[in-house]
């Protein structure tokens, strides 16, 4: 639904409704969850390395474990430099994604990955749209990691708040790359899917209204989605603290 949003011409605005009608009559339910396996798989590896690329670039900064009293910028700064490792696994399951969303006639994941290789602006088609792709992790991590922290310290629904903050910043350029992944298996000549040239378009038809077009639908799979993510992260990280603590904690002596 979200792709089917931002794909949708100037001028048309589906709702979620008509949306759902829309994908359910064409194609059955099975429509509402096409091309569910790449994302899927990719969310696995992408929340791995994140909040382990996250955690790492902290002990490189040398921020302190009591995040209640680190800078919210130096969070930000921790969570944007997780954009390269991160991107590297976001790219190509969003590209192959993509592509299967757009091209409705597309069979199995192979020939789709086939179709991208094949047919891709330079030798290697799979990394099409990487770099616009790199921007938005940036966008969205920084923001992510920042508001969840600075949320937890207001008592909110952090992870929630989190996801929220960081897909209405980033937003914009998940639109643009989305359109370049899209275009970026046509054959060269058809379409100019540069990252300045994509964005002078959508402006050109749509305004900046055209860089948000979707965006409710993204929200409200952002809360849910976000707040399991970080619950599910605090709960690790507190058993597994719990766990290595005794390991690496010197036993007391025994008392004479």
């Amino acid at each position: 639904m979200q792709t089917a949003s931002e794909e949708a011409g100037a001028g048309v605005r589906p709702g979620i409704v008509s949306l759902l009608r829309q994908i359910v009559a064409e194609e059955g339910v099975v429509g509402l969850f096409r091309g569910v396996y790449a994302p899927l798989a990719g969310a696995m590896m992408e929340n791995s390395v994140a909040f382990a690329s996250n955690e790492y670039i902290k002990v490189l900064l040398g921020l302190k474990d009591d995040e209640s009293t680190t800078p919210l910028g130096m969070l930000w700064l921790s969570g944007a430099g997780t954009a390269l490792p991160v991107s590297l696994v976001t790219s190509p399951t969003e590209l192959i994604k993509t592509v299967m969303q757009v091209n409705r006639g597309t069979g199995s994941y192979y020939s789709t990955f086939k179709l991208v290789v094949d047919s891709g602006a330079r030798p290697l088609g799979i990394t099409h749209g990487w770099t616009v792709t790199a921007l938005r992790e940036m966008a969205f991590y920084g923001v992510y990691f920042a508001s969840y922290e600075g949320s937890k310290r207001g008592q909110l629904t952090a992870g929630g708040v989190a996801g929220c903050v960081g897909w209405t910043i980033s937003y914009p350029v998940d639109i643009i790359k989305s359109r370049v992944q899209a275009m970026g298996h046509l054959p060269p000549g058809t379409a100019d899917s540069r990252i300045a040239s994509v964005a002078a378009t959508l402006y050109r038809r749509g305004g900046f209204k055209a860089f948000y077009r979707g965006l409710g639908t993204t929200l409200i799979r952002a809360f849910p989605v976000n707040a399991a993510t970080f619950a599910a992260y605090e709960l690790a990280m507190s058993v597994l603290s719990s766990d290595v603590a005794p390991i690496i904690s010197p036993s007391p002596e025994p008392a004479l």
